[in-house]
């Protein structure tokens, strides 16, 4: 199997940081326990996928990448938006979760070379 060093989101390449980034299958349950002590567990049908984490955007661009400014006009779309993952699975429809914070190691912002990293989460359903 295939893994790449970046993902694409809304067709724009965007390095992600591996330390924060999150693959995670969630499946929906309600779970309480009992009064006698034990535990009852409802799971619904269906299961979501979802990927958290940092996204790296240059204030510059860079061949297929995509800059801080591409990155910030997909979060802001109220629509659902076109993914790849690192493995190179492709989700047509994904949703993007905010809040959205940003950070940058360096105190100028907008200097052409400085990486700018974005919180992201990115919800899918399961196939």
């Amino acid at each position: 199997m295939a893994f790449y060093d970046y993902i694409i989101l809304d067709s724009k390449y965007y390095r992600t940081t591996h330390k924060t980034w999150t693959p995670e299958v969630i499946t929906p349950m309600l779970s309480r326990g009992l009064l006698n002590g034990n535990l009852d567990a409802t799971y619904g049908p269906a299961s979501w996928l979802m990927w958290s984490g940092e996204v790296i955007a240059p204030a510059t661009a860079s061949g297929s990448y995509g800059t801080i400014a591409d990155l910030e006009t997909t979060l802001k779309k109220k629509t659902t938006v076109g993914f790849t993952d690192h493995y190179g699975t492709a989700y047509t429809a994904v949703h993007l979760i905010g809040p959205f914070p940003k950070r940058s190691l360096s105190p100028n912002w907008d200097v052409s070379d400085n990486p700018i990293y974005v919180q992201i989460k990115i919800k899918a359903k399961a196939a």
